[in-house]
């Protein structure tokens, strides 16, 4: 399995995604979707799921969807660097 890193603005979007949740629907269904996100992400480093090309908006990226969000990331021999986590219906390329 590939290590796997989340960037300092990832866990950021992490952060905001699990205040929101907690916000609108209660810190259980944050946590839950939370561990969600981080068991896919683990999935994403093990090979298990494969993510999609997204070099049109950044060379290099790829994405693998959430549920209504998209991780962005970087793949290396050893390790899976996340570098976002963006609302769905954002404007990627602005935040990349």
């Amino acid at each position: 399995m590939k290590q796997l890193v989340f960037s300092p603005a990832a866990k950021n979007d992490l952060l905001n995604i699990w205040d929101y949740g907690a916000d609108n629907f209660g810190e259980d269904a944050a946590d839950r979707y939370h561990d969600e996100i981080m068991d896919i992400m683990e999935r994403v480093a093990a090979g298990v799921y494969q993510g999609r090309d997204a070099s049109h908006i950044r060379a290099g990226y790829l994405k693998y969807n959430l549920r209504r969000e998209v991780a962005f990331y970087r793949e290396s021999d050893d390790r899976i660097e996340v570098i976002r986590i963006l609302g769905g219906a954002m404007d990627h390329a602005r935040h990349l």
